[in-house]
């Protein structure tokens, strides 16, 4: 998982909302803390914020959460 954490942190930003999100859940669900990653998911997302849904914004915030 470190080196499929390295390589999301390098294609983060091409990423479109869902898969930041689906990255940040498949990691907080497995309880896999990797502070690269997470600190470029927290930005990502902060940058999308407009375009986060409800619900999108909720499981960002809750598995970033989790992870801290």
């Amino acid at each position: 998982m470190t080196a499929i954490a390295r390589k999301a942190r390098l294609k983060i930003q091409a990423w479109d909302t869902q898969e930041l999100i689906n990255t940040a859940w498949a990691f907080a669900k497995l309880g896999l803390l990797h502070d690269p990653l997470l600190h470029a998911t927290a930005a990502a997302a902060l940058r999308r914020l407009s375009l986060l849904a409800p619900q999108d914004l909720v499981t960002t915030a809750w598995s970033l959460a989790l992870l801290i």
